[in-house]
């Protein structure tokens, strides 16, 4: 599944969430390719939890792969810098 490309649903509240919480489709999407392509996750039954740092935040994308789509269920993000990070 190509996640540039994959039909994203968004449930009940995502999109007001992503506004205000500053994740947009775009960056919801990379968090997505890097899980599904680096088997990067967190998985619970259908549910999965991933995480990419773009740029100074971090965004965390909740999902569920359904039907050749993904359904995005909540969005996160937090702008801190980890003395780890600094290695990158």
């Amino acid at each position: 599944m190509d996640m540039n490309t994959v039909e994203i649903r968004l449930a009940d509240g995502v999109a007001e969430a992503m506004e205000e919480r500053g994740v947009n489709e775009d960056d919801a999407r990379q968090v997505l390719a890097y899980a599904e392509g680096e088997g990067v996750k967190l998985v619970d039954g259908d549910l999965c939890l991933a995480k990419k740092r773009l740029g100074n935040f971090t965004a965390y994308v909740e999902y569920k792969l359904a039907g050749g789509a993904v359904e995005i269920t909540d969005v996160y993000s937090h702008r801190v810098m980890l003395s780890e990070d600094n290695n990158d």
